[in-house]
């Protein structure tokens, strides 16, 4: 089951590195293109919950965050930059005997170069800003790279949990937004589908911003995009469903 998770997550962001390697754009063209999948198959399915981030998009954004937790063996640019990185300081004494000081693991631990990986990835911020160590070209080579993948301008990283600066701003503004579609009424008529659906969604909104901002980033495109593509399914049947005024006069003569 992980192997196959895994393939999918590296199968989805090899196809979009032609494209990009930023993992915030790649989670939105991914989400993009499910959120228009299901609304071509699963929305014209009559039981299916006519709302926006139902089960099978729920399902699909925490496989978004689990493709998230394991960047660091699915990214292919990010794998690359972190293995070479643990290869170059594993192939020089003085190197190794420089990370060994200076990060605190201790040398039987640092033989492996996935330990070596791991606790540069985890790095934060200030720790990476901090960081003197020899050959300081080469880490500072793997921060910038790893800023690069993981970096969401002024949002906290793909990786980083929303509670923080913008925890509690994006999640209120989100779940308010939700709350208003979901009480909306449509032909004097409350829409009952999206009201059973509002507390799961609003719980699902506050746990993807408590995992990561990509997880976030996901949940809210989903609900966005999905919204959208709901209101426009909706405006086509009724499209279709009314008789041409041509048609009631036949009718009534």
């Amino acid at each position: 089951m992980v192997a196959a998770l895994d393939q999918a997550g590296e199968s989805c962001l090899g196809l979009l590195s032609h494209i990009t390697d930023r993992m915030g754009l790649q989670i939105a063209v991914l989400t993009a293109v499910f959120a228009l999948l299901v609304s071509l198959t699963l929305y014209r399915i009559p039981r299916y919950p006519k709302a926006a981030l139902g089960p099978v998009s729920m399902a699909f954004a925490l496989w978004v965050q689990y493709v998230i937790e394991r960047m660091p063996m699915v990214h292919e640019r990010m794998h690359l930059a972190l293995a070479t990185t643990a290869g170059i300081i594993q192939a020089s004494e003085d190197y190794l005997a420089s990370f060994v000081s200076r990060s605190g693991i201790g040398a039987a631990a640092a033989g492996d170069s996935g330990n070596i990986a791991s606790f540069l990835y985890y790095l934060t911020s200030a720790e990476r800003d901090a960081w003197k160590c020899s050959p300081q070209d080469l880490y500072t080579h793997l921060f910038r790279t790893m800023d690069q993948i993981r970096g969401m301008g002024i949002f906290p990283d793909v990786h980083k949990s929303l509670w923080g600066t913008w925890g509690l701003v994006l999640p209120v503004l989100l779940v308010l937004v939700a709350v208003l579609a979901a009480t909306e009424q449509q032909n004097g008529t409350w829409q009952k589908g999206r009201l059973l659906w509002l507390l799961p969604q609003v719980l699902f909104i506050g746990y993807a911003a408590y995992q990561s901002m990509g997880m976030f980033l996901c949940v809210a495109l989903l609900w966005v995009l999905e919204t959208l593509f709901l209101a426009l399914r909706q405006d086509e049947t009724k499209k279709r469903n009314q008789v041409p005024f041509s048609q009631k006069r036949e009718n009534k003569d």
